[in-house]
């Protein structure tokens, strides 16, 4: 393309356009990235919030623990070693009763408690109850793991033991106070090869046995001992 300009007479300018070929040539290459601008200033700082003051009685309202006070501590779990519980030995005594611990002195019932390994010194007692056989007679272990039986009755005795219990041990001493008397033992126990032991019935003697239960179906009676002067 090209321009042609001429100035004539009177002032005039023309301005001739007259395209020299149709053809436009290539995009040129892209120029180069101005540089960065400066960073702008940082503004002002905010304002200091204001401190809220936490006090025991805040602590209490919103159902807090307080180093003063009593509060009510409902299943909570306090790991002993990163704990201290501190007081007087009158303040825990008043806190527990003998009905929530064993203490170290005193006598108490402790029912269903398991112990492995115990260490008794000045041997062990066990209760001890005792009757006397006329035509029946109940073991009952609220009497006693140990029961002496006299038989004064010159017909058979019905003897009813205890429900088989696994681990349980019972003993059971027979006196003789007549020598026509015997017993009738439960169907719960078993004797050694089948046969129940002959009793002494010789009047002034006694017969010791044991029964054990291993498997909370039978006792398994025992001998321990026979025609014991009383």
């Amino acid at each position: 393309m090209s321009v042609e300009i001429s100035v004539g007479t009177p002032a005039m300018i023309e301005i001739d356009i007259t395209n020299r070929g149709s053809t436009v040539g290539p995009q040129g290459p892209q120029g180069i990235q101005g540089i960065q601008g400066v960073q702008g200033v940082q503004g002002p700082a905010g304002a200091a919030g204001s401190n809220a003051t936490v006090t025991e009685a805040s602590i209490a309202a919103a159902n807090g623990v307080t180093l003063a006070g009593v509060q009510t501590l409902t299943n909570k779990s306090l790991a002993l070693d990163s704990n201290t519980i501190s007081g007087t030995l009158a303040q825990f005594n008043a806190a527990v009763t003998d009905a929530d611990l064993v203490s170290v002195t005193g006598g108490q019932t402790l029912s269903n408690k398991y112990y492995q390994q115990p260490y008794i010194t000045y041997g062990l007692s066990e209760s001890y109850g005792q009757g006397y056989g006329g035509t029946s007679y109940i073991f009952q272990l609220v009497n006693g793991s140990i029961h002496t039986i006299t038989l004064n009755n010159a017909i058979a005795c019905t003897l009813t033991l205890p429900t088989p219990q696994v681990g349980m041990t019972i003993k059971l001493c027979v006196k003789w106070s007549l020598a026509t008397g015997s017993i009738t033992w439960p169907s719960t126990v078993r004797w050694p090869g089948g046969v129940a032991p002959t009793l002494t019935k010789v009047v002034g003697k006694a017969d010791f046995f044991m029964f054990h239960c291993p498997d909370c179906m039978y006792w398994y009676g025992q001998t321990i001992g026979m025609n014991y002067p009383q």
